[in-house]
């Protein structure tokens, strides 16, 4: 929209006609421009949630994983204790 159109709308229908019109198509373009915003941060958000559930994974695997070291371990000396 350039100048004249809107020289041209004031003189149609009025100033105060013609900014709302533009205050509303404003306040429209920064609902727009906020959801895609808040789109963007629920994306990152979903994907480092992904992360961070492969690594407690992977630390509950390892942790496993030490218990397993620690009841072959504990087996071992009970029975060199024993003999």
């Amino acid at each position: 929209m350039d100048f004249g159109a809107i020289t041209q709308a004031v003189g149609a229908v009025g100033f105060p006609i013609v900014i709302a019109l533009l205050a509303a198509w404003y306040i429209k373009y920064l609902g727009d421009k906020n959801t895609e915003t808040v789109n963007r941060m629920y994306d990152l958000i979903l994907d480092m949630n992904e992360k961070q559930n492969n690594q407690l994974d992977k630390m509950t695997e390892a942790i496993a994983e030490v218990n397993k070291s620690i009841a072959v371990l504990n087996d071992a000396i009970a029975k060199g204790l024993n003999e």
